[in-house]
Formats: structure tokens, sequence, C-alpha cells
């Protein structure tokens, strides 16, 4: 599995043609595709260890990046009810960080274009 990896780092692959840096995270898997020295159980699992080290495929970040953005919004909201219940008054800064949480989900969360 690391020779496959390393393989796929260098600069030339099996078929002769070169794989530079910058062909990027397509690039490579279709490098990938092509090498015929791979069996296509070796392609599968090394695609799929390339998929995995990907910054794109770290779901993770993106949902801790929601999860807050939620309990921000959250606890602002509770925040305006409660002081708005004590007949106290609600600071202009703690909307504005409501309203700044609410943004930022509705960006994380929109659909990309491409």
């Amino acid at each position: 599995m690391t020779d496959v990896i390393e393989a796929g780092r260098s600069d030339s692959v099996a078929d002769g043609s070169s794989l530079s840096l910058s062909s990027g995270f397509y690039g490579l898997i279709g490098s990938v595709l092509k090498d015929p020295g791979l069996s296509p159980e070796q392609k599968v699992m090394l695609i799929d260890e390339v998929r995995k080290s990907t910054p794109a495929s770290d779901r993770w970040t993106s949902r801790y990046a929601i999860y807050s953005l939620v309990a921000i919004a959250l606890l602002a909201m509770v925040g305006i009810i409660w002081l708005g219940l004590c007949d106290k008054l609600v600071p202009d800064g703690l909307v504005a960080i409501g309203s700044a949480a609410v943004g930022g989900l509705a960006g994380l969360l929109a659909p990309r274009k491409g």
C-alpha cells in the first residue's frame, strides 16, 4: 500500500507520463486509474486513501463549525428572550452576535455552484 502511494507521489507514473504536484487531486486519481500495473482492488484502495487524505473530505471540521454557530445563535436567542422577559434592555451586541451566527450558518449551508 505504501509503495503504491509513493508511486503516486513520484515524478513519473507507470505509463511514463509526468505527474506534477500542480495536477491536483483529480490528476492524481486519473493517473491511478490509468496505471496498468495496479489491480482493480489496489486502485480502489488507493483512491479511497487519497480521498480520505484531502482537506475537502474533512467533514468534521465543517460539522464543528456548524455546531458552534448553532450553539451561539441559540444562546443569543435565549439571552434576548430572557432579557426581554425580565424587562431589561437587550444589548445591540447580543443581537449582532446572534445575527452574525445565523448569517454564518446560511453561508455554510447554502449550496455551492460548481
